[in-house]
């Protein structure tokens, strides 16, 4: 349907150094000249940071104005994030994404500890039981240009385990309170770290409003994308997999703070046996 041409957006999750610029998504619907879009959006801003950082899960969606120029808002921050973190993180979403779509009535800002989407149009229906497909939604996949200089068989099997297990703990994940230090413990939300040489992290989430049925298939949808960059033998030193609905990561340098210590730990696969011979990319790590 036409409708998921704005619905199901490419995302690319990027881990952000400081100076860089966050991805982003413009609708490509320019406002009218009479619209009342910029006022209802500013109160759409003023509101949803405070909303999604006072909520356990990191959370908030909103509907702001009047019919018909109602605006649409849905955030979500990365899972061990804090709550004043969170709602900065929501905040310069909200500038950013007006200095990147200027005019726009709808935009999708992917910051490295949160994401914020906006727009006119009724995106959230797309999680109706009757429009949510998964093979609709459009996926990016990052990698890592660098390589990891190790048995390619070997990683690859390291990368598959934490992806899986960190996916498979999203999905049957509850939804526990903050931490008395207000960190934000949220739904579908799952670390974990492979015994590794190099150690290897994994991150997986999706937003606490899907059904444990949706946050599956959406992750399990990345899992399958990320596959054919384990399957050339370049052994990437990390690799972001995103959707408007879930993202899913894993790196050889720390990927996010949690408490001190990733929620799942797993032993590294076997390593090759002696006569095997090793497959390693062209750069190394």
């Amino acid at each position: 349907p036409g409708g998921y041409a704005v619905l199901a957006m490419i995302i690319a999750v990027h881990l952000l150094a400081p100076a860089e610029s966050a991805s982003m998504e413009c609708d490509g619907n320019p406002q009218t000249s009479n619209s009342t879009f910029p006022s209802t959006l500013k109160l759409l801003a003023a509101g949803l940071p405070g909303n999604a950082s006072a909520s356990p899960n990191g959370f908030a969606s909103a509907v702001v104005g009047t019919a018909p120029g109602l605006v649409y808002g849905m955030a979500l921050c990365r899972g061990g994030t804090n709550a004043s973190s969170c709602r900065a993180c929501v905040a310069k979403a909200f500038g950013d994404a007006q200095a990147s779509c200027p005019g726009d009535t709808g935009a999708a800002m992917y910051e490295d500890g949160c994401v914020l989407r906006f727009s006119v149009q009724r995106f959230l229906d797309f999680l109706g039981a009757d429009q949510w497909q998964v093979r609709e939604i459009t996926f990016s996949v990052v990698a890592d240009r660098a390589s990891v200089a190790v048995s390619a068989a070997w990683f690859g099997a390291a990368v598959s385990a934490i992806l899986a297990a960190v996916s498979d703990h999203a999905v049957s994940s509850p939804s526990p309170a903050a931490s008395s230090n207000s960190t934000i413990r949220s739904k579908f939300f799952a670390t974990g770290e492979v015994a590794f040489n190099p150690r290897i992290y994994g991150l997986a989430q999706c937003m606490p409003n899907l059904a444990p049925a949706q946050c599956d298939g959406c992750l399990r949808r990345l899992q399958d994308e990320a596959t054919p960059y384990l399957d050339g033998g370049t052994n990437p030193g990390w690799i972001e997999a995103g959707s408007a609905w879930c993202i899913l990561r894993y790196s050889v340098r720390p990927i996010y703070d949690y408490d001190g210590q990733a929620m799942l730990q797993l032993q590294a696969p076997p390593p090759p046996s002696p006569s095997a011979t090793p497959k390693h990319g062209a750069g190394s790590i």
